[in-house]
């Protein structure tokens, strides 16, 4: 079964391989044929370009058409990208087909000639047809810079139109106050849809609404007495939190649902009549007030989760409450068929009120912005808003609206993505995080899975951070520029340029290749890892191969695993295998002046992994240094001291220098105990406690073939004291420090039973007084 699934990943593996290198080269793909007939069409389609260009430089474009024409443009120059891949790919071939057969001689083969012929002139067509396309690629370029600046001068000619000024709208209305209460009771009346509900209509719409308030009740407090999981992180917090607002808000969220679904089968007009309009902006008012709830604000029994203060997200809330207020009202104005309804005096005056009082809540948010922690430094970019919202009202105010409209739908664009920007990068900050650290179950489970220690990261994590960190605030760059009025032509643009990338001397970088290579990269980074850590010791545990030597092809496995997720990487990125020689060159120079130490420390990490004279456990002395082998890599051997404390040993000195290893082909060692004893001391009988501490030591070899029993040697006659030795071979030299200590404390217990005296040096100091002076 296991066999089964393990040839199931790779199959996986294979395939998805092969996907990501003909993505990263499109020549491997199915050719399309760009041949005579695509170059006429192609040479039709510019021409008809061209005319549509210089109808729309004269008079105003026609929008529906101008937008068909750019769609065309953009497949057209798709097409001619491919044309320009596939023909140069079919040039390169021809070419070496050319090499291959050799130079022309004076008497060759009949067949030889003719094929050399026959390929010549298969070169020289694709050569034409490559420059064919290159023209058509070049000829999109032009009329595609040509459109966006007709667009360009398009929307500077609308964003100038002046209407009349807000002063000269409130001296109109003030002459005729009581206009506005006659429009709008007409409208409500009239024209708002109720007009049109009978009186069945209307008992059976509000017993829906109490119905789904009363259900969405009962919801709620089924919920409350629910039990919710805890808050762990930021992620768990913002789900709990959308969970509670959503209970809390489920009784409007039904009856304005239900009211919206009722209205528009009761009236089912196109457009849609304002009290349906009515129902489906409430429906999206009381949903996005739950969001900004379960954000800043969030109900009980969730709680604040985020790292700005409490009170600040609070504030920020109902500043953002009332943004949204008003946003429903200016919807249910400006969006709905009330503002057709009005005269064009008091539909612009009703503008310059409504801007003004967006204008005032708008400016305090950009002032509240910089109380959020991590949005503290964006004062310049929250005075350019700022000027910006001035000038919006300003322009409302002189008469330009869609100026005003403009730079006013750009300002809220911006905060709204800068907003969403940051609330997503908090939570997908805090998922990453805790994937690293472990802070939820299933992210507990997914680092066992890949076998992953409480201090490890899990690999190549931080190339997603950094994708998803540039994907978006790339994306937010985007969004910003397109609010702002970029046209759909200069998004083009960009998104050609991410797909085309761009020359750097000979090497072509595309953003997007990149991108995906680091995506490729990543994943097959953390799969070679869980593939190392949790396949291959299953594998050898089976096989009969010592520790080390099992150690040594994990590790070598993991590297091996690097390799091919970089090389595969590196396809998918776009990089030519045949440029590597330039850069193997450059590394070449590199290593024979500064690299190496490098390198030589990498080879002798390879021949520690393959002669194996130390390995991971081991006991080792290097120099002054001796711990236990804690890790062996390509660079570096990391030792762990019997303190606790890490040291980094460059493989190069494990290699020159003199190493001694205490477990080297057995976990046995000897240790050797000095001792001292008096003089006159009956040493037969020293020599018998010193061998029966040794006997009853658990750790002490006593019958062995491979190592000698336990002995007492006598070293020398001492100053004060009789040496003697206690030399035995215990079964791990990992208890050293334990097993010496033990024994000392059994021949200190044996020598006090026993009266057995151990002396420490002593001298006898003769005073002689001072003869007397001689006379």
């Amino acid at each position: 079964m296991k066999a089964f699934y393990i040839g199931i990943i790779c199959r996986f593996f294979l395939v998805l391989s092969t996907a990501m290198l003909a993505y990263a080269h499109p020549a491997w793909s199915v050719e399309t044929d760009y041949g005579d007939t695509w170059l006429a069409s192609a040479k039709a389609t510019l021409e008809s370009a061209n005319e549509t260009i210089q109808a729309a430089a004269n008079l105003q474009p026609d929008v529906i058409r101008f937008e068909n024409f750019k769609n065309k443009l953009k497949t057209l120059r798709e097409q001619a990208q491919d044309c320009v891949i596939q023909t140069e790919a079919a040039a390169r071939q021809r070419r070496r087909d050319i090499e291959a057969i050799g130079p022309k001689i004076s008497q060759e083969a009949a067949d030889v000639g003719l094929a050399r012929h026959n390929l010549d002139q298969e070169l020289e067509m694709l050569d034409k047809r490559l420059a064919a396309c290159q023209f058509i690629l070049i000829q999109t370029k032009d009329i595609k810079e040509k459109a966006a600046a007709i667009e360009q001068a398009t929307l500077t000619r609308k964003l100038l139109v002046k209407g009349p000024a807000a002063g000269a709208l409130f001296q109109d209305n003030l002459k005729h106050p009581d206009s506005w209460w006659g429009l709008m009771q007409h409208f409500l009346m009239m024209q708002s849809g109720l007009q049109l509900l009978t009186g069945t209509d209307l008992l059976s719409l509000l017993c829906l609404v109490a119905l789904s308030i009363l259900v969405g009740r009962r919801f709620y407090h089924l919920w409350l007495s629910s039990k919710n999981p805890p808050c762990v992180d930021k992620c768990t917090g913002f789900l709990l939190a959308l969970k509670s607002c959503g209970a809390r808000l489920l009784p409007i969220i039904g009856g304005t649902a239900s009211a919206a679904i009722y209205l528009s089968i009761a009236l089912p007009l196109t457009p849609m009549p304002f009290i349906t309009q009515l129902a489906y902006a409430l429906l999206g008012y009381v949903l996005l007030l739950g969001m900004v709830r379960a954000m800043l604000h969030p109900d009980f029994p969730a709680r604040h989760y985020l790292t700005m203060p409490e009170l600040t997200a609070r504030a920020f809330a109902k500043h953002l409450t009332r943004l949204l207020t008003l946003g429903l009202l200016g919807l249910l104005f400006f969006g709905s068929g009330l503002s057709a309804a009005l005269p064009e005096t008091q539909y612009g005056l009703a503008r310059s009120v409504y801007g003004t009082i967006l204008f005032l809540n708008l400016a305090w948010v950009l002032w509240s912005i910089g109380r959020i922690p991590t949005l503290g430094g964006t004062t310049k970019i929250r005075l350019l808003l700022l000027a910006a919202l001035i000038f919006s009202l300003a322009a409302e105010w002189l008469g330009y609206r869609n100026l005003a409209d403009f730079t006013l739908t750009g300002l809220l664009g911006s905060l709204l993505g800068l907003g969403a920007a940051w609330f997503i990068n908090t939570l997908m900050s805090d998922l990453f995080d805790g994937m690293d650290n472990g802070y939820q179950p299933w992210q507990k489970r997914l680092r066992r899975q890949l076998g992953l220690q409480d201090a490890e990261h899990i690999p190549g994590l931080i190339w997603l951070r950094l994708i998803f960190s540039t994907t978006l605030w790339g994306g937010l760059g985007l969004w910003v520029l397109w609010v702002w009025g970029i046209s759909h032509q200069g998004i083009d643009l960009i998104m050609t340029f991410l797909q085309e990338g761009f020359w750097m001397g000979s090497f072509r970088v595309v953003p997007l290749q990149l991108a995906s290579g680091l995506l490729a990269f990543s994943f097959l980074f953390a799969v070679s890892g869980w593939f190392k850590q949790k396949v291959v010791p299953g594998w050898l545990n089976n096989a009969r191969m010592e520790r080390g030597a099992r150690d040594a092809l994990v590790t070598v496995i993991g590297y091996l695993g690097l390799i091919v997720s970089l090389l595969v990487a590196l396809s998918v990125a776009g990089v030519e295998f045949a440029n590597l020689a330039i850069i193997a060159g450059a590394l070449s120079v590199g290593i024979g002046f500064g690299l190496q130490n490098i390198v030589n420390n990498f080879i002798s990490g390879l021949i520690l992994l393959i002669e194996r004279p130390v390995r991971t456990g081991d006991w080792i002395l290097v120099g002054a240094v001796e711990g236990f082998v804690h890790r062996i890599s390509i660079r570096s051997t990391q030792l762990r001291t019997f303190d606790g404390s890490h040291i980094i040993v460059p493989n190069s000195e494990l290699i020159s220098s003199q190493v001694t290893n205490w477990m080297l082909h057995d976990s046995s060692g000897r240790i050797i105990i000095p001792v001292g004893v008096a003089y006159g001391t009956d040493l037969e009988k020293v020599r018998e406690l010193l061998l029966a501490a040794a006997d009853q030591h658990d750790m002490v070899i006593t019958e062995s073939k491979r190592v000698a029993a336990p002995v007492v040697l006598m070293t020398g006659f001492g100053d004060s004291a009789l040496n003697l030795e206690l030399r035995c071979f215990i079964r791990s030299i990992d208890n050293r420090a334990q097993v010496f200590s033990d024994l000392c404390f059994a021949i200190n217990a044996a020598f006090r039973s026993e009266n057995i005296e151990i002396p420490f040096p002593q001298r006898d100091v003769n005073l002689k007084e001072a003869s007397t002076a001689m006379k």
